[in-house]
Order: structure tokens, then C-alpha cells, then sequence
């Protein structure tokens, strides 16, 4: 790919896929992680993971499999998302904030918040 290409492509927001657990599996159990991450990269895409497509795949009664959809789940290559439980919170502060800003500390202490939002 050319500079100017990249550079172009470094403008354009990446889309982002969010594969199904049952992708996952198949992906997982053909060996197949180098292909998924290849073809993420050459379709400028970025692939995330919601937390609660690993609680499924930790369902999984083969215990070879679940090892192997686990570490292609967690695998670096992938966007993490924060837990569905992070976004409703979210969308309380925002409604706290609106209606009643005056149930908010004034100066709280958000070390603590950030080490958690970045483990």
C-alpha cells in the first residue's frame, strides 16, 4: 500500500465487525485466527468483542475447545469492549447529570474509576 494510501486510509474511521460466537467457534476449531486477522486487516475493518460473547464461549463442555475459542477471543489483535453494565451506567450519569446535577461530588477521586476502565 502506497503512503498516500495510507495516509488516507488513517482519515477514514474503521468500520467494526462484531463476530457471533458461533464465528468464533468456527474459527477458532479450523485454526484459522491468522486468516480472520489478515482479512481484518486488508478489509480495513476492526474487529471487537463484547464480554458476553467469551461468558458464552466459556460454555463450551469440550474443555480443548473452549481453550482454543478463548484464546482467539482474548487475543490482543481485537477492540475489547467495556461490559454492557459500563454503558448503562453511562447512560445514568448522563440522566444525573441532566436532571439532578447536584447529587454529583464536586471533586471525586477517579483514580480508582480509570484503573478499573483500563485493566
Amino acid at each position: 500500500m502506497s503512503k498516500t494510501m495510507r495516509r488516507l486510509n488513517s482519515r477514514i474511521p474503521r468500520r467494526r465487525v462484531l463476530l457471533d460466537t458461533n464465528i468464533w467457534n468456527y474459527f477458532a476449531l479450523h485454526s484459522a485466527a491468522k486468516a480472520l486477522r489478515t482479512a481484518a486487516e486488508l478489509g480495513g475493518v476492526s474487529v471487537v468483542v463484547a464480554p458476553s460473547t467469551l461468558y458464552e464461549a466459556l460454555r463450551v463442555s469440550s474443555t480443548e475447545e473452549r481453550a482454543a475459542i478463548a484464546k482467539l477471543i482474548t487475543d490482543p489483535s481485537w477492540t475489547r469492549l467495556m461490559p454492557e453494565a459500563y454503558y448503562e451506567s453511562q447512560e445514568l450519569m448522563a440522566e444525573v447529570r441532566r436532571c439532578h446535577p447536584e447529587w454529583l461530588a464536586k471533586k471525586g477521586n477517579r483514580q480508582f474509576t480509570q484503573m478499573l476502565r483500563h485493566d
